[in-house]
């Protein structure tokens, strides 16, 4: 008596488990063909959403121009700027400041183009260019409170945004090169053969 009930006890619960799994698995399958349900989404979830929505889907051609045009307009927003550079040499960097982060924004922006905000957005935090990404925004920001913020002597503001735009560069570059397979590891082999002291 004792072994037939725990014979079909034990039969319940493999149902039971049969059917919360073909439950589950019926439920992702339902998930992936009419998506999430409201409750269920995250709000990075959301954010998707509301991005695909604003927008429109591209053809990889329109991707390209897209990308393109945006790089041309940041790096000629970057390389005009230094016609302003003499301005600041003499104290006033507002405008070369303002003007050459604008064409590194620009530029960063048309690389949406390729893979659409949202994923750009993470690949950017990703852990092989976080640092690249968080040192490009820092310098960017720097820059531009350098420039704008009242109260800092000429003497000391210039030699301040140089460097900050230096290092915005710098940042960048390096940014741009995480996108290229072993770019880093080979300009890291190349450091360490000039510098042997980095080995």
């Amino acid at each position: 008596m004792l072994r037939s009930l725990v014979g079909s006890e034990m039969c319940i619960r493999d149902r039971v488990s049969t059917q919360s799994t073909g439950t589950t698995t019926a439920m992702g399958f339902m998930d992936g063909l009419f998506g999430k349900s409201e409750e269920e989404k995250t709000t990075m979830d959301k954010l998707e959403e509301q991005m695909d929505e604003c927008c429109p889907s591209l053809t990889w051609t329109q991707r390209i121009i897209g990308f393109v045009v945006c790089c041309c307009i940041g790096l000629l927003l970057t390389f005009g700027s230094f016609f302003r550079f003499k301005q600041c040499i003499d104290g006033n960097c507002t405008s070369f400041a303002i003007i050459y982060s604008i064409g590194n924004i620009i530029a960063v922006i048309g690389s949406f183009f390729l893979s659409g905000p949202c994923k750009q957005l993470k690949s950017c935090f990703e852990m092989g260019r976080l640092c690249a990404t968080c040192t490009f925004l820092f310098f960017l920001i720097l820059t531009l409170i350098i420039a704008l913020v009242d109260g800092i002597e000429s003497s000391t503001r210039v030699p301040l945004v140089i460097l900050s735009c230096l290092c915005q560069l710098l940042a960048y570059i390096w940014y741009t090169l995480s996108y290229i397979p072993f770019a880093h590891t080979c300009i890291k082999s190349a450091c360490k053969g000039f510098f042997p002291c980095l080995k």
